[in-house]
């Protein structure tokens, strides 16, 4: 039995991978607590004409019963939908994400976690309210917000000239303000479009060529049912059913295998829905960005072109569309002690089959998850494989009766005896 004070789980976020979790916990019949805004950057930190990139099949928060899918909500609230091909506006994403978390996590607390250490009965939490929480298990689940990237470029220029694309969701400010977006993914491009809708004048700086777009799905697939089984979309060669369906085997590839595919497959690309608009504005294509300084109330670029030449553009505010880049040290919240004894793989936390890091009891989902179950775990649809998995680690460690001392499944255990599936780094 845990002491009175000792929960057995603290669930730090409160998107998708956080609120997905928790429904998976209450379910297990796990006391947990889950901390933080619910749907907190979907609602701040983009733009509010936005779509989302994935299709509507394939955009579900997972609830380990299969129930308030995309479509059940879309059908009960009143919105159009259908599987593939027609976009899903994000205001539409975020509702859906709220009516999820008032349904299946009614208990969040909407408040910050300020600092987690280690303690001498697994962590403690000191919250935003000066409360401080004791958790025999901790799930960091803070989403891609605290890895923003900011190219050094950059640096030259004051706060007041220059912004991250997560720093804004309303554009209006910028009506009638010259505005330069640097970048060439599908963040970068969505802010172009939603600049140009609030009027700005609105020029796109890319070291691209060519932008590359994500396809509309708007046909009947063949097979309809091998086609779902993609929630990623458009993989090569059953690459994406392979990402999909087998996350687990993912982490067993070798590690050079791992990091290329994380970092090239469905790489920086734009959504279809802004394909239009965006092409018709002004774009500077194979740009590099070599330095920028403010020159009083503006921004002065210097942009070397693929033929060597040097350009200036001046522009009132810069956005960087530079998405982001996964670095632990950046989770300011955890103690710096306990930050050096995880094991990361360049900055991203190495994880066992549960997503447990080198740290036993802290657990990192959604993207963190990136060099050891691939590419699902930067999109909605991974919420299903990674709830499902830490819930029932985490449902066996409350109740104390762990099956197996590694805590992989029986069929997985029969295939490291038989010499067919490679032992974790954990196992050793």
């Amino acid at each position: 039995m845990l002491p009175s004070d000792l929960i057995p789980a603290a669930i730090v976020g409160a998107g998708p991978y956080g609120l997905s979790l928790a429904a998976h916990l209450r379910r297990a019949g796990v006391a947990h607590r889950i901390f933080g805004s619910a749907m907190g950057s979907w609602r701040t930190q983009m733009p509010t004409t936005m779509f989302l990139k994935s299709e509507g099949f394939a955009s579900n928060i997972a609830q380990p019963d299969g129930e308030m899918t995309l479509r059940d909500f879309c059908e009960e609230s009143g919105y159009a939908y259908r599987d593939y091909g027609l976009p899903i506006p994000l205001h539409v994403f975020v509702k859906y994400g709220l009516a999820f978390q008032r349904h299946f996590a009614p208990d969040l607390e909407d408040t910050a976690v300020r600092e987690i250490r280690r303690h001498d009965r697994g962590f403690a939490l000191l919250l935003g309210t000066g409360e401080q929480v004791l958790a025999r298990n901790v799930v960091i689940a803070t989403g891609i917000d605290p890895y923003r990237h900011m190219p050094a470029a950059l640096a030259g220029l004051p706060p007041q000239l220059r912004s991250h694309t997560a720093d804004h969701s309303d554009y209006s400010v910028f009506r009638g303000r010259r505005v330069c977006v640097i970048g060439g993914g599908a963040s970068a491009t969505d802010v172009t479009a939603a600049l140009h809708a609030a009027e700005a004048h609105v020029q796109l700086i890319t070291r691209r060529d060519q932008l590359l777009w994500i396809s509309p799905r708007t046909k009947r697939p063949l097979l309809e049912a091998w086609f779902k089984r993609d929630v990623l979309g458009a993989g090569r060669l059953g690459q994406g059913h392979f990402y999909s369906d087998a996350p687990q085997l993912f982490r067993y590839l070798p590690e050079k295998t791992r990091m290329h595919v994380t970092a090239t497959f469905l790489g920086p690309r734009g959504g279809w829905p802004v394909r239009d608009c965006v092409e018709k504005l002004p774009i500077m294509r194979g740009a590099t960005l070599d330095s920028a300084k403010a020159d009083g109330s503006r921004a002065v670029l210097q942009i070397s072109s693929r033929d060597g030449k040097k350009r200036r553009v001046e522009a009132d505010h810069v956005i960087a569309g530079t998405g982001y880049r996964i670095d632990l040290q950046r989770l300011w919240f955890l103690d710096p002690a306990l930050r050096l004894t995880i094991k990361t793989l360049q900055g991203v936390p190495v994880l066992s089959p549960h997503f447990e890091s080198s740290v036993p009891g802290l657990y990192f989902t959604g993207v963190n998850g990136l060099y050891d179950f691939g590419p699902l775990t930067r999109f909605v649809a991974g919420t299903r494989f990674a709830s499902k998995r830490i819930s029932r680690q985490i449902a066996a460690a409350a109740r104390e009766t762990m099956p197996f001392a590694n805590g992989r499944s029986f069929a997985a255990d029969r295939l490291v005896l038989r010499g067919i599936w490679p032992m974790s780094p954990f196992d050793k």
